[in-house]
């Protein structure tokens, strides 16, 4: 093994990936009761598949998954991250996460699933593009790649595996006994350089977007053996110490196989299955939420043609909008919006009502006290009892004379 062997998602024997290996793959269509989406990106020299196959050939994205977790529709999102051989791409990393949100986008708009949550799971480099697109779709604004925004709004849950945030020290010296700096793959392999301005930049602002997603940082606990010693990510790059809302999760394998895993029987197995429930059940709610915040953009998830940006917050339009979203999507909405909504004192004014007795309270307001102050021959009217029996009459027999009538009742 050699130092592109440990940046490597997968074993280097894996033959070249042709253009049918870029892009989305749908692993598992999810069952009728499908509410979530799940994203795999794998890393350097890694393919949307092989990445996450075990030795025993399982690929337990869509062999095991699946029947453990038959309310996800799993994906894996492949892209041309080759160090070496010939027709290397020159994609940016931050070409490569635009087209992510985009292939994303149009994916989910197709099967009109655009409001559906996002849970992704990132390995090794794949975690630096997750951020980059992440922070791409957070810039889009309506009049600017809106639809690009609808990925960032979805998103619930990231798991990041193996990704070196911090960038890893020994970049600088060697890959494959070559200088980084003789590397064709500049584009790409450039930002993994410890302390990299780029990745500096990058840290900074995700996390200020971070707090919006649940995260999980997993970090290999074994190192992989290479020309020049073990390596690995170690856990000062693979966690970013501060950020809101986030778990830590060490997986017992080394790099290129902490995302792979043989039967259910993994114990690494479970605990990431264990992350991915939780994330599944509370991502509904959540993500509903979100877009009852972002109503504006839903006409990119319907396929509407967008309006003008000017008139683009009518009522009207968000009415046609809501129409395209699932029926349980609008049921959860309503649920929501039901119980944060202040309370109806109407509710408690007509009960009470219907519960008063005709009649009651007329020998006082037939009198000739409260007669002569409703006419205004007195300023005042000064009554003993009960400050309730004073609001029912007040309520209920004469509302005129409640307060802000210009009259004054004391008792």
């Amino acid at each position: 093994p050699n130092m592109s062997t440990f940046l490597s998602s997968s074993k280097p024997t894996i033959s070249t990936p042709g253009t049918n290996d870029f892009g989305l793959k749908q692993l598992a269509p999810g069952g009728e009761s499908s509410n979530v989406d799940i994203v795999a990106i794998h890393g350097l020299d890694g393919h949307r598949e092989a990445s996450f196959n075990a030795d025993n050939g399982v690929l337990w994205l869509r062999d095991l998954l699946p029947e453990t977790l038959p309310s996800a529709r799993i994906l894996t999102y492949g892209y041309d991250a080759r160090t070496h051989g010939e027709n290397r791409s020159q994609q940016t990393m931050y070409d490569v996460a635009v087209d992510l949100v985009a292939k994303l986008f149009a994916f989910r708009i197709n099967t009109s699933t655009g409001e559906r949550p996002l849970i992704f799971i990132a390995h090794s480099f794949g975690g630096i593009i997750l951020k980059n697109a992440l922070i791409h779709a957070s810039t889009a604004h309506m009049g600017h790649l809106g639809n690009h925004k609808a990925v960032e709004i979805s998103t619930y849950g990231v798991i990041f595996m193996g990704t070196p945030h911090q960038g890893v020290e020994w970049t600088r010296t060697h890959v494959d006994g070559r200088s980084l700096e003789s590397l064709q793959l500049e584009p790409l392999l450039k930002h993994l350089l410890s302390h990299s301005e780029a990745l500096q930049q990058q840290l900074t602002q995700y996390n200020s977007i971070s707090a919006r997603f649940k995260t999980v940082f997993c970090y290999e606990v074994y190192a992989t053996p290479v020309l020049m010693g073990n390596q690995c990510i170690p856990a000062s790059s693979a966690i970013v110490p501060g950020t809101v809302n986030a778990d830590y999760l060490a997986i017992h394998k080394t790099h290129s196989e902490m995302v792979k895993f043989q039967s259910k029987g993994d114990g690494d197995y479970n605990n990431m299955v264990f992350q991915l429930q939780q994330m599944s059940e509370t991502a509904p709610s959540h993500i509903a939420l979100n877009w009852m915040k972002h109503s504006n953009f839903l006409p990119y998830t319907s396929g509407r043609e967008v309006m003008d940006p000017g008139n683009f917050e009518l009522a009207p339009v968000n009415k046609r909008c809501v129409k395209k979203m699932s029926k349980d999507m609008i049921d959860l909405c309503k649920k929501i919006s039901d119980w944060v909504a202040a309370p109806d004192p109407s509710e408690n004014y007509f009960a009470a009502q219907r519960l008063r007795t005709k009649g009651t309270g007329t020998w006082f307001t037939t009198s000739a006290e409260f007669t002569q102050w409703k006419n205004g021959a007195k300023p005042c009217l000064w009554i003993y009892g009960s400050s309730e029996w004073i609001i029912e009459v007040s309520l209920f027999t004469h509302p005129e004379c409640t307060v802000g009538s210009g009259k004054s009742i004391l008792w």
